[in-house]
């Protein structure tokens, strides 16, 4: 479990210093449960951006992927989709291989539109940290309403990263994630950024 790993790099890691421990997590919300306060050190890996996904090396390995050259249109198109996260980027490509192109693109349209409906239940399955913050829409309205690069700040808000973090984590839903470094909170992609300008609530839909 995540505890036990967390207890077991303060204790070798801190400790009693046998060795420098790197623990990987996946989501912010499995690294938010690593604990140890100034016991720890967080290193945050952004996703790539447009131009480093368009280098001649990574459409080399993009081409091995796909079966076939890559051209920088079909990595502009990826990235609208999904942005730099290159495990995404990897899926479509490999899929691709095997069922063309625009077919891998329209499967992952339909799971990214189901993750951004994950998101948006949030708000009716308990919303943000122990007070039951409902603002998952109202953060995914502010973060389209935000430049798609510049993101949106965390000042203020009735709800702390880890609250955040841990909601995502358990729903599966990543359309947005908090980039600690910018503190603020992001889109996935262009495609999911404008997806959150028209996100409601069921509560905002009744009324």
């Amino acid at each position: 479990t995540l505890t036990s790993v967390s207890n077991f790099a303060k204790e070798f890691g801190f400790e009693q210093g046998l060795a420098k421990i790197v623990v990987v997590a996946s989501s912010a919300g499995s690294a938010a449960q690593i604990t140890g306060d100034g016991r720890k050190e967080r290193v945050f890996v952004p996703p790539f951006t447009l131009e480093e996904l368009k280098t001649a090396e990574a459409k080399v390995q993009f081409s091995k992927w796909f079966g076939q050259k890559v051209e920088d249109s079909h990595v502009e198109t990826v990235f609208n989709l999904v942005g730099g996260v290159v495990g995404m980027v990897k899926g479509i490509f490999e899929k691709a291989e095997v069922v063309g192109f625009d077919r891998a693109l329209s499967e992952q349209e339909n799971f990214v539109s189901h993750d951004c409906d994950c998101f948006r239940i949030i708000d009716s399955q308990g919303g943000f940290g122990p007070d039951q913050v409902r603002k998952a829409c109202w953060l995914a309205r502010q973060v389209a309403n935000s430049p798609f690069l510049q993101c949106f700040p965390n000042k203020n808000l009735p709800f702390a990263p880890v609250d955040f973090a841990t909601a995502v984590r358990d729903r599966s839903a990543h359309p947005i994630y908090y980039d600690p470094v910018a503190d603020a909170y992001c889109a996935r992609s262009p495609f999911v950024h404008s997806m959150m300008k028209s996100m409601r609530s069921v509560e905002e839909l009744s009324k």
